[in-house]
């Protein structure tokens, strides 16, 4: 390849094959082998690892690299421009970072519909039931099938035998240490990517970042649904995101189910 693929160009070629027919199974084999040049194309490739680069900075270990060494352990903005420009970079950290961008399940939302984001500036509808869940390890949970005396410890002393493990149970502990640092790594991608600025507060939530993640996939004149706690209008680390919806007369319908009745039974 000779770069990256412009976006427009990207979003272009997308258009032009959605709008190749499929009556014929002839037609349907097309289209289809017309899709899969056009995803390993190579210049679309690299914009893709790019991506990846961007992804994987918040994903890898930053580990100290002695004095006279020449590379980072983890992609750079030098490193993305390059690959974007359709240099090469040093295949193993290549290789790494999209590893870890694909372990993570990294998904860019840009290159997969660059046809509805580029082209239209958004989707007409977005509908989702997101996750609700604190983005953290929680020891306790953690433990109750792994070590369950640790997940019956309180603080300090859980924090102790934790600590212990290193010595104890290596292996335990080492998968604890990589679990722990993933969670720490998508606290730290929220938080400081640029993608969730109004969300990521507080204890991040996953419904907020899929609230946040909506608003901007649904564009200025599309519509989204989604079903979230109540918390999303009255928590304090919520009120950037609603503030936001308010200013920007975005907030079409809010819907609160009280459940002490209960009208959800088990809840």
């Amino acid at each position: 390849g000779t770069g990256a693929m412009p976006p427009k160009k990207l979003a272009a070629n997308l258009s032009t094959i959605r709008r190749m027919p499929e009556d014929t199974v002839g037609q349907v084999e097309k289209k289809r082998e017309a899709f899969e040049a056009w995803k390993n194309d190579p210049d679309r490739r690299a914009t893709r690892v790019a991506c990846d680069f961007y992804s994987a900075a918040f994903l890898l270990p930053k580990v100290e690299v002695p004095e006279n060494y020449q590379r980072s352990a983890v992609p750079t903005t030098a490193d993305v421009w390059k690959r974007l420009g359709g240099g090469q970079v040093y295949g193993p950290l290549e290789a790494a970072a999209v590893d870890a961008s694909e372990e993570a399940r990294a998904f860019h939302w840009p290159l997969a519909f660059p046809d509805v984001l580029i082209g239209k500036g958004g989707f007409d509808v977005v509908l989702g039931n997101p996750p609700w869940e604190v983005v953290q390890l929680a020891e306790k949970e953690y433990f109750e099938n792994r070590v369950p005396e640790i997940a019956e410890m309180k603080g300090a002393a859980r924090k102790k035998a934790i600590k212990s493990l290193e010595t104890e149970r290596p292996e335990v502990f080492a998968e604890f240490a990589r679990d722990k640092r993933m969670f720490d790594a998508m606290n730290e991608f929220a938080r400081a990517s640029g993608r969730f600025d109004l969300t990521a507060r507080g204890k991040v939530n996953t419904y907020g970042l899929f609230a946040e993640l909506f608003l901007a996939a649904s564009g200025d004149h599309g519509r989204a649904g989604l079903i979230v706690p109540t918390g999303i209008s009255t928590d304090a680390s919520s009120a950037p995101y609603f503030g936001h919806l308010v200013n920007e007369k975005r907030l079409a319908r809010l819907f609160d189910f009280e459940n002490s009745a209960p009208l959800f039974a088990g809840v």
